[in-house]
């Protein structure tokens, strides 16, 4: 079975660490990983994008973390 292009915020709470609240927390106010509303109820992200969201946050040090997350939230 292929891994799947678009996953529901519980399959992205999983693959991030992150809570269900937290990620509906940062797509309500912006900063979060970039998703598709589908419906009033269903909300899907595109693996790749979450991706390359998760990516732009590496980092070598909780400095530059913090940066990071300061200009992505910016």
């Amino acid at each position: 079975m292929s891994d799947p292009k678009y996953i529901r915020t519980k399959a992205v709470a999983a693959r991030t660490g992150m809570s269900e609240s937290l990620i509906n927390q940062l797509r309500c106010r912006g900063g979060g990983p970039p998703f598709i509303k589908v419906s009033p109820i269903v909300v899907l992200y595109d693996v790749a994008e979450l991706d390359k969201w998760l990516h732009a946050r590496t980092a070598s040090s909780t400095a530059e973390a913090a940066r990071k997350v300061a200009d992505h939230a910016a």
